[in-house]
């Protein structure tokens, strides 16, 4: 016969008084949310999607910034390759146009290349461990979820804000490299 996990009706007379409690604790919990938490807490959870379509938007202005890049180097090329009557642009507008590529693509990688540390959301286990089958002061007790989950993924926010700003940073630099490029090429035809 197999054998039960309660030994005694005591055992079980045991666990059905503390589950009970814990239902009792729960629905107290649950009838009596303050929505200002929830509230704050679903804002947050606002700016973290806002936040990641940033991060998505940011990532495809970076490829829009490499095709231009590579419409421009084709149209240098272009002018070397199918106009042999002419004067070929100055060395230098050479040199300077290879530094902007090269700068615009380290800028683009630095954009574009995968790295960790990213947040935008709550994984399950803290939600589940700490505060709906913890046994601490917190568990069971939703205003205290939404405020600590609110303050937890605020913190995300700025971090991942910091890093945001860093990308921002190097699409600038970019796309300042680019319309630099543009100008030599431009000084470049003029000068030959």
């Amino acid at each position: 016969m197999p054998r039960l996990p309660f030994r005694t009706k005591a055992e079980v007379d045991a666990k059905v008084d503390a589950l009970a409690q814990f239902t009792d604790d729960l629905s107290h919990a649950l009838k009596d949310p303050d929505k200002r938490y929830e509230f704050v807490f679903n804002e947050v959870r606002h700016a973290l999607d806002q936040q990641a379509a940033v991060l998505d938007n940011i990532r495809a202005r970076t490829n829009v910034l490499l095709s231009t890049a590579t419409v421009a180097v084709t149209f240098v090329v272009s002018l070397g390759l199918l106009t042999k009557d002419t004067k070929p642009l100055p060395v230098w507008a050479d040199v300077l146009l290879i530094g902007v590529l090269v700068g615009i693509g380290l800028c683009a990688f630095g954009i574009l290349w995968p790295r960790g540390g990213w947040s935008f959301s709550i994984g399950p286990r803290i939600t589940i461990e700490d505060y709906i089958e913890g046994t601490g002061p917190t568990a069971q007790n939703i205003n205290i979820m939404y405020r600590k989950l609110a303050l937890y993924l605020w913190a995300r926010w700025e971090a991942n804000g910091t890093k945001l700003d860093k990308l921002f940073l190097r699409f600038q630099i970019g796309s300042g490299l680019l319309v630099a490029g543009v100008l030599i090429l431009i000084l470049g035809l003029l000068w030959r």
